[in-house]
């Protein structure tokens, strides 16, 4: 009995590990930004990048990770070796991020579904994606707008979509 319950322990542990190095090993979004691995390759990504997405005056990668933190959805394949997660920004679900990766463990791009402020004290009703990639992979922006255009619906149509380097600012005041 004894020797079960260290194997199963010991089948854990390897399948936490390998899930820690394989961010498309997980079946949902929470259970992806809850590891650590994958937290600090999203802050790795951005690099100290600030900006203005769901607020102001705070890190890039806090913004996506806050915007990948809410109710969650299914991590789904793409073709070729990679995948899409994505969830809404709990207390805020008009927000959303989805993040490609190339599997087993590299982040190809990310996409942010953000409102922009207002001169006032309010934010616009007319949503705008910001992708933030090299640019160099059509197939992960292209899997970031059809995300965006189903999460939206008909307020997809004619939205400003940024392309961003990961590492560019996107400041914007309030």
């Amino acid at each position: 009995m004894k020797l079960r319950w260290i194997a199963a322990v010991a089948a854990l542990a390897a399948s936490s590990a390998s899930m820690a190095q394989d961010f498309c090993a997980h079946r949902d979004t929470n259970s992806l930004v809850w590891n650590k691995a994958f937290a600090a390759e999203v802050k790795r990504y951005f690099g100290g990048s600030k900006g203005y997405l769901y607020w102001d005056k705070a890190t890039i990668a806090s913004q996506v990770l806050a915007g990948l933190g809410g109710p969650p959805d299914a991590i789904r394949r793409l073709d070729g070796n990679m995948a899409i997660a994505s969830a809404c920004r709990a207390h805020s679900c008009m927000e959303k991020a989805a993040v490609v990766i190339a599997c087993p463990a590299t982040i190809v791009a990310i996409g942010a579904i953000h409102y922009s402020p207002t001169s006032g004290e309010g934010w616009t009703d007319r949503p705008e994606l910001t992708l933030f990639s090299d640019g160099s992979n059509q197939q992960a922006h292209d899997a970031l707008k059809q995300w965006a255009a189903a999460a939206l619906g008909d307020k997809f149509d004619g939205m400003p979509v940024h392309v961003r380097s990961p590492l560019q600012t996107s400041s914007r005041k309030r």
